[in-house]
């Protein structure tokens, strides 16, 4: 009896047209395979090592914030001062880059401040407003720069310290324009710069002013507004 023909093997066993054009394709190919299989292992080395670097980031921001959180009750307290500001220098140095040095930096610029090291905390702050982690978030680098003020004014350079509020006087609105605003008229004043005094207080006399402070601005502007020649 004659052994029948699997109707399966059609389709198992390509037909030699279809054989022929797969190996004039893969002939075609042969001579870049190679590189095709080294691009595939650059990519795969790639992604591996950008995960690893995610990976070994994340570790890294862990460990800096487990560091920084014993620490944080006692941040308020100045006079603690002498043990938290070796602490936090120590999370500054060995976590540099990660979210919670950047927060440890911060808390000792002001602990510094807090202590009277004002030249210390200045050289701080000024380190912090150049960091462009900082630079990117405008309500932190409104803070690092007001904060350059008060240092500067703690130092006795009322003109230095205006100087670090000017740039933020059109950065910021709201009360705290005003708030600012006013700070830097009087600063200006003692920097003996009425001119620049005056025309914040202008600007504070345009804004909508609380009533009650309309008297106290007008005498101000008075006060830095030059006689009128004869």
């Amino acid at each position: 009896m004659r052994k029948p023909i699997s109707r399966r093997r059609g389709l198992l066993v390509p037909e030699p047209e279809v054989r022929t054009l797969l190996q004039r394709l893969q002939d075609r190919l042969q001579p870049y395979l190679r590189y095709l299989f080294i691009g595939l292992g650059l990519v795969v080395v790639l992604a591996a090592g950008w995960w690893l670097a995610g990976h070994f980031r994340e570790r890294r921001a862990q460990a800096a914030a487990l560091a920084l959180a014993p620490l944080r009750p006692q941040l308020s307290d100045p006079a603690k001062a002498g043990e938290l500001l070796p602490a936090l220098e120590k999370i500054v140095r060995e976590h540099a880059g990660t979210p919670a040095a950047l927060e440890a930096e911060m808390f000792r610029a002001h602990l510094l401040y807090q202590t009277g090291k004002f030249e210390e905390a200045l050289a701080a702050y000024r380190r912090l407003a150049a960091d462009s982690r900082v630079q990117r978030q405008p309500g932190l680098r409104v803070m690092v720069a007001e904060s350059v003020s008060y240092c500067e004014e703690a130092l006795g350079r009322p003109k230095e310290a205006a100087a670090a509020l000017k740039p933020l006087l059109e950065e910021v609105s709201g009360p705290l324009q005003g708030e600012l605003l006013r700070r830097y008229a009087g600063l200006a004043e003692q920097a003996g710069q009425p001119e620049e005094a005056r025309r914040a207080w202008e600007k504070l006399l345009e804004r909508p002013p609380v009533p009650a402070l309309v008297p106290y601005l007008k005498e101000k502007l008075a006060a830095t507004t030059p006689p009128a020649s004869p």
